[in-house]
């Protein structure tokens, strides 16, 4: 008999952390529909160590979401799925800024088909849209040359998540609790060079490849 409750959770979570891999600070005021004033953050590493990092890091970046959903098949593949295809369509776009703030703006959707057995055949579709934003800075508890990114006043309020499935073409139950704030509060890796950047937290199994937009 097969699972598909327990299956679509492994899914949703999955694409949902590999959306949010990018950004994902701890929740609070700032960012965009924040109610309170975001106060840009310093670099604690000073300017001498963090001035070339900083230089990098900001500015307008794109996601690689075929890559994104590459990564999510093979680790669904991994967890022992019969994995026909997975594809990513839309953006993921991050504006860094070298005061201290950044902003995620996301239209993105994720599907994943996936062979049941016993003549089944599942589709996840996955839209992920909206805005977050947070306060950035280097982290002072890490080595200088780390490039390790800490977060601060998060806000995610305009973020959403919808995801639908269909076993032969039939639409389900798609109704699966999701936690978006599983990466909260984690730092993010940071490895930039020129026009292309590649970002990690160290819970998600993936890693995000951007490049330089503006």
């Amino acid at each position: 008999m097969v699972r598909i409750p327990g299956v679509l959770a492994v899914i949703s979570v999955l694409a949902l952390t590999a959306g949010l891999a990018a950004c994902t600070p701890e929740p609070g005021t700032g960012g965009p529909g924040g109610s309170g004033a975001s106060t840009p953050a310093a670099d604690p590493r000073g300017a001498d160590a963090g001035a070339d990092d900083t230089g990098c890091f900001s500015g307008e970046w794109a996601a690689d979401i075929n890559e994104l959903a590459a990564q999510l098949g093979a680790s669904l593949t991994d967890s022992g799925l019969a994995v026909v295809s997975s594809t990513g369509a839309g953006t993921q776009e991050l504006s860094v800024d070298q005061e201290g703030y950044l902003g995620i703006a996301v239209d993105m959707t994720f599907t994943i088909v996936i062979d049941m057995s016993d003549g089944l055949v599942m589709q996840v579709d996955q839209h992920q849209t909206g805005q977050a934003g947070a306060d950035w800075a280097w982290d002072a508890s890490s080595d200088e040359a780390s490039g390790t990114i800490a977060f601060s006043n998060f806000n995610d309020s305009e973020y959403h998540v919808d995801t639908t499935v269909s076993i032969n073409g039939q639409a389900g139950d798609s109704s699966v609790p999701i936690d978006a704030s599983a990466l909260a509060d984690v730092p993010m890796h940071v490895e930039c060079s020129g026009d292309t950047m590649v970002t990690t937290q160290a819970p998600s199994p993936f890693h995000t490849t951007w490049h330089r937009v503006g």
